[in-house]
């Protein structure tokens, strides 16, 4: 995300000091807080989607281990399906698991 300054009030040198042109500055800070919750929340429901792709693919594997668990598979269909839940597993490791918190 790249951010523009592009406001002549917040790139006043620190010498400068005009009460005037600062006289905004809550305004200026509440639209700044405003655009950083819109973030979180961003945020939040990206990391939510992931999780839920997490567990269906971890399911979607589970299930396809579990039912092939009494056939007989050629070396390669294993070797296959291992990487595959290698795979899924270096996924999930990209962010770290989150503790629940217990209050």
């Amino acid at each position: 995300m790249n951010i523009e300054i592009t406001d002549p009030l917040l790139l006043l040198p620190v010498g400068a000091f005009d009460i005037e042109k600062w006289r905004h500055l809550p305004d200026r800070i509440e639209l700044l807080m405003t655009t950083v919750n819109e973030v979180a929340a961003t945020l939040v429901t990206i990391s939510n989607e992931l999780a839920k792709a997490r567990g269906e693919i971890l399911a979607k594997i589970d299930a396809l281990t579990a039912s092939l668990a009494n056939v007989e598979l050629p070396a390669e269909a294993e070797t296959a399906l291992a990487q595959l839940a290698a795979q899924a597993q270096a996924l999930d490791d990209i962010v770290p698991d989150v503790e629940p918190v217990v209050v």
